[in-house]
């Protein structure tokens, strides 16, 4: 009995650290509510990936409950064998194709996003915001226009804004939880995201790369207008 109640104690204490761990955070720097287009994106994939294993767990649970309960050791059976299921072709079939099946539900948004997100065709006809990053801070140079900000990034909402991005010592990765997914910024060659937000507010964004002791510091999206 008391070997049952150190695990319950155990067991409540865990629950209660996950339920007060859970509000930690702040609701502008996590991908868990998303603001934006590409952090809405990757907040559906993660959805669909849960639940496709609560979908793997509860079977596997069922199963294994019923295995348990149906074929455990009975009194007198301390030296029966059951009767062996190998070379199953149904059995085989079976456990290889579900698998395949689960990964394709989960591949196919997956990819979809991947090229969505890729995009460029509308990059002439939006907002084109030359980003580069350094140590230990991003410097925010919007083309066509004699603007130029560190630290801070403003955008309108509900506009595709695109963002040019290069290193100017070592790799960087721009990120921007509550509006979009990670970016490589290189030292050799640019790459291209474009970012589009559906409120307007502040935003915090990160440097998820380690690039030096301060790498950590955050800097702000502000959308204004």
């Amino acid at each position: 009995m008391k070997k049952w109640m150190g695990k319950i104690r155990t067991l409540s204490l865990f629950s209660f650290l996950v339920i007060i761990l859970s509000a930690c955070g702040k609701e502008n720097l996590t991908a868990l509510v998303p603001k934006g287009y590409g952090s809405e994106q990757s907040f559906n994939i993660i959805l669909i990936s849960i639940l496709v294993m609560i979908f793997v767990f509860i079977v596997v649970m069922v199963i294994y409950i019923y295995v348990i309960m149906k074929f455990r050791q009975k009194k007198g059976q301390e030296n029966y064998v059951p009767k062996q299921s190998e070379g199953n072709k149904t059995l085989e079939v079976v456990w290889t194709v579900i698998p395949i099946l689960l990964l394709i539900i989960i591949a196919v948004p997956t990819i979809a996003s991947t090229y969505d997100l890729a995009d460029e065709s509308k990059k002439e006809d939006s907002i084109n915001i030359n980003v580069q990053g350094m140590q230990f801070w991003w410097n925010f140079k919007y083309t066509n226009e004699e603007i130029q900000t560190s630290q801070e990034l403003y955008i309108p909402v509900n506009e595709k804004v695109y963002l040019n991005m290069m290193s100017s010592d070592v790799i960087h990765s721009f990120w921007l939880p509550s509006i979009s997914g990670k970016m490589d910024v290189n030292p050799d060659n640019e790459n291209t995201m474009f970012i589009e937000a559906f409120e307007e507010g502040v935003y915090w964004g990160k440097c998820t790369e380690f690039c030096g002791g301060d790498h950590t510091l955050l800097w702000t999206l502000k959308l204004l207008w």
